[in-house]
């Protein structure tokens, strides 16, 4: 954001010159046309002042041309300090996506998650067995529709999310948005 106020300030600077090199740029041209009218011509050639008249005349023309050429370069700087800014906002607009992005390839790369992962099989197996157990009480009219309810329960709701394990990822994430350096749990 901080970028985008830089760019937007170097936008109204650079409007600020072009406007001034226009104002300069009109301000000669009307006097090349006062110099070049034939009322100053005839002056001229009254006071004998004609060669000092073609001078007065041929001053403006380069101060012009150089005038246009500052206007011209004002103008491409404003443009392309409208295009860096859109540039800029649409990369600001984006940005929580990139990073979102950015962080999930690097947990992905670095996160140790085989550790996770170590020992989840025999304990899904363990699980299933129990549920199988389960099942077959419930089906044989053994066991009620609560108890059941207690098994599915204790396995939907068991993810919790505010245990200290799921906290320091969800630190990780927060860390990585400020620093892409940030050490991710072991």
């Amino acid at each position: 954001m901080r970028e985008i106020e830089a760019a937007q300030a170097a936008l109204r600077k650079a409007h600020d010159y072009r406007y001034d090199s226009q104002r300069r740029l009109e301000k000669a041209q009307a006097d090349a046309e006062l110099a070049m009218s034939a009322d100053a011509f005839i002056e001229a050639v009254r006071s004998g002042d004609v060669a000092e008249q073609s001078k007065v005349a041929a001053g403006p023309s380069d101060s012009i041309e150089h005038l246009e050429r500052d206007v011209e370069r004002w103008q491409r700087t404003e443009e392309a300090c409208r295009q860096r800014i859109a540039e800029m906002e649409r990369d600001a607009r984006y940005f929580p996506i990139y990073a979102q992005r950015h962080i999930d390839g690097v947990i992905r790369a670095e996160a140790n998650v085989d550790a996770l992962l170590e020992g989840f099989e025999p304990m899904w197996t363990e699980v299933n067995k129990r549920l199988s157990v389960l099942k077959y009480l419930h089906g044989n009219r053994r066991l009620g529709e609560e108890d059941m309810s207690k098994a599915f329960a204790a396995i939907r709701y068991n993810l919790i999310e505010d245990s200290a394990a799921v906290d320091a990822w969800r630190q990780v994430v927060k860390n990585l948005m400020q620093n892409a350096d940030a050490e991710l749990p072991q």
